[in-house]
């Protein structure tokens, strides 16, 4: 059993039309076959007042286990409650691909090699079939369609320069939510001539408004990759700052 508690989801609140269809609607399941994890029997989303009160009736305190959560040490406990329930789901296979390209690196030894940029391109669309009367935006647009532009233009620009001494894989991934399966099964199976992933850059939207002095990094601080992001922003007179919300946790939960 695998349940979250959503401090920032109102599941009630009419305000919120995209969480509330998105936990409503159909979800995505890594298989439980081939390259994919096995899945959770029964998983779910709770609020935060209905996972307190859960909590407090297994003599546990939610704000407590979220810090002890940040330690490295933290390992997921029995919650001394039990329930019963009878569910009926219903479940479809579903086939899809990731789309990939390379450009191959210009050192013949180096060439082995890859940096590889990712932006995930599908999920379930509560909205695909109905959208809601006065809706303007599909949800996902942000970090699936305009992540992908992203993707595609950073691809096309390689053909401004000449190839660097190391690949360059561009993939646009499936399974983001679910697994990362899409990104699993690539890193798997490696196209050519490439043997070794060195860098990976997940884009997962970009902004689409005006230009900002900052930029925002997940995962700074975690390898050497920051020196040389800091010195591109600072070639655009802009600077670079560390994930605002860590909370979020989207290092770990990126496809990297």
């Amino acid at each position: 059993l695998l349940v979250h508690s959503a401090s920032d989801v109102r599941l009630g609140d009419p305000t919120l039309p995209y969480w509330r269809s998105y936990y409503a609607s159909e979800q995505l399941l890594p298989g439980a076959q081939g390259d994919s994890a096995t899945s959770f029997q029964l998983r779910g989303v709770i609020t935060d007042d209905a996972a307190r009160r859960l909590l407090l009736a297994g003599r546990e305190d939610l704000d407590t286990l979220r810090r002890a959560a940040d330690e490295r040490d933290f390992e997921p406990r029995a919650l001394r409650v039990r329930m019963t329930a009878r569910l009926q789901n219903q479940t479809r296979p579903i086939e899809s691909a990731n789309i990939v390209g390379i450009l191959p690196g210009s050192d013949e030894t180096l060439r082995e090699e890859a940096v590889l940029y990712t932006a995930h391109i599908d999920g379930v669309n509560a909205y695909a079939e109905s959208p809601p009367e006065g809706s303007v935006i599909t949800p996902g647009v942000r970090d699936r369609i305009v992540g992908a532009a992203a993707l595609l233009t950073m691809a096309k620009a390689t053909r401004q320069t000449p190839p660097p001494a190391r690949s360059q894989i561009f993939a646009l991934v499936v399974g983001h939510g679910e697994g990362f399966v899409g990104t699993a099964r690539l890193l798997k199976h490696l196209p050519a001539p490439v043997r070794k992933v060195i860098a990976h850059v997940s884009v997962d939207g970009i902004n689409i408004g005006d230009e900002f002095p900052e930029i925002t990094q997940s995962g700074r601080g975690k390898s050497s990759l920051d020196a040389i992001l800091d010195a591109a922003a600072t070639a655009q007179g802009r600077h670079v700052g560390g994930e605002p919300r860590l909370a979020r946790d989207l290092y770990y939960r990126n496809e990297s």
